[in-house]
C-alpha cells in the first residue's frame, strides 16, 4: 500500500477487524502480507515524549557511583563516574519506526565531544574535540544499538561530555525481502501455471516494488530520531 502513514494504518486496522479475512488468513498465513512504502519511516522523535529511558544505557548500572539521569530541554542526559571507556545505548525499533514500513538501513550520527581536566567547576572552559567516528550504530530487526568509543581511547582523570544526534541516512529494503517469494519472473511464468497453483504469484513484482522504492528514496530526507548526552568522569 502507498500513501500517508495514518491512512494506511487506518486501512490496516480495518482489515484486522474483518473476521472473514482473518479466518482465511488463519487457515493459510501465506495468503496475506502487508507492508508500507514511505519516504519517512520514523513515527516520532524519541525525545519529544521522553521515550529515552535510564535503562537504555545498558552497560552502566543506575546504582553506580555518581549516576544521574535527567532531561534538560527535552535532551536526556546520563551522568556517571566510571572506569569503563565504552558504552552502549539500545532502543527498540518499535518505539520510533512506523510498523510495517521498509525500516532503516543506515543511520548518520552527528557527534560533539568536549573534555575537562579534573573536577567540574562553574566557570571552567571545556575543550572541544576534533575526533570523529566516535559512535557506531548497530542495526537489527528489533533494535538500534549505539556503541560509544569502541575504537577511541579517552584520557583518564578527565570529565567528558558527549552529544550524539541520530539521523536516518537511508531507508531499508524490508519490503523487497518480505515479498520476494511472491515474485514471478517472465522465465518462470509458464512453469508456474503448469504446476496448477492454488495461489498465483505476481509477474515482475520485484520490479514494481523497486520502482516504488526508488520514488520513496527520491523523496527521502534525513530525520532526527533522537539526541542523547553522556556526561561522565573517567577514572582508573
Amino acid at each position: 500500500m502507498i500513501g500517508r502513514g495514518e491512512n494506511i494504518n487506518f486501512i490496516k486496522e480495518k482489515l484486522k477487524k474483518n473476521q472473514k479475512l482473518q479466518d482465511a488468513i488463519a487457515e493459510n498465513p501465506d495468503t496475506y502480507k502487508f507492508t508500507m512504502i514511505t519516504s519517512n519511516v520514523i513515527s516520532e522523535n524519541l525525545n519529544i515524549n521522553k521515550k529515552v529511558k535510564d535503562k537504555d544505557l545498558i552497560n552502566i548500572s543506575s546504582q553506580s557511583e555518581g549516576y544521574k539521569f535527567k532531561y534538560k530541554d527535552n535532551l536526556p542526559i546520563y551522568e556517571f563516574i566510571t572506569s569503563k571507556n565504552n558504552f552502549e545505548l539500545k532502543f527498540n525499533n518499535s518505539d520510533f519506526i512506523v510498523p510495517g514500513s521498509n525500516g532503516v538501513a543506515k543511520y548518520k550520527i552527528e557527534e560533539h565531544l568536549w573534555s575537562l581536566r579534573g573536577a567540574c567547576k562553574k566557570n571552567d572552559k571545556w575543550g572541544k574535540s576534533k575526533r570523529e567516528n566516535l559512535v557506531e550504530p548497530v542495526i537489527t530487526d528489533e533494535t538500534l544499538t549505539l556503541k560509544f568509543f569502541e575504537d577511541t581511547k579517552l584520557k583518564w582523570g578527565y570529565r567528558w561530555f558527549m552529544l550524539a544526534n541520530v539521523y536516518t541516512a537511508r531507508n531499508g529494503s524490508s519490503t523487497q525481502d518480505e515479498f520476494k517469494d511472491w515474485d514471478l519472473t517472465d522465465s518462470d511464468a509458464a512453469n508456474h501455471m503448469q504446476s496448477d497453483p492454488k495461489l498465483f504469484k505476481t509477474l515482475n513484482l520485484m520490479n514494481i516494488i523497486e520502482m516504488i522504492d526508488d520514488v520513496a528514496n527520491e523523496e527521502f530526507k534525513p530525520t532526527l530520531v533522537a539526541s542523547v548526552a553522556l556526561n561522565f568522569e573517567l577514572e582508573k
